[in-house]
């Protein structure tokens, strides 16, 4: 049984659009303050939650980590609480759901840091595979 989940999100028409609209390859020129990040974050979630997968893995990029951090560690804390069964890991700045999906935060800054599974050791030669990685 599939459970509505209310994240109290109200996208704006362009928003809308945008996201009907995705392909593999997608790139957004918007204002500063338009929503973009919002809209990122919004994306992982929904598809981190519709993942059937086991482990099911999303990323936000950010030019620096620093910069991921101030910008959509919050946004992505905040609606990720009203998911029943989250769980937040401050230290490796993801967010755990229910059907084992996460999402996590990374900086360019750091190449290597998205290579790594969260255990110490490396997946593979060439990394982790991510479902969405959305660059901010």
């Amino acid at each position: 049984m599939i459970q509505k989940i209310d994240l109290k999100y109200r996208p704006r028409k362009w928003q809308e659009e945008v996201a009907k609209e995705l392909k593999r390859f997608s790139v957004l020129v918007v204002h500063r303050r338009g929503g973009k990040t919002v809209l990122a974050v919004m994306l992982l979630i929904t598809a981190a939650l519709r993942n059937t997968r086991d482990n099911g893995r999303y990323a936000y990029l950010a030019p620096l980590f620093k910069q991921a951090k101030a910008v959509a560690w919050d946004y992505l804390k905040a609606y990720s609480a009203k998911v029943p069964g989250s769980k937040v890991n401050e230290s490796e700045t993801f967010v755990e759901f229910s059907n084992g999906s996460r999402i996590r935060l990374f900086g360019a800054d750091n190449p290597d840091a998205a290579s790594w599974n969260g255990s110490g050791r490396r997946r593979s030669r060439r990394g982790r595979r991510y479902e969405i990685f959305c660059v901010g």
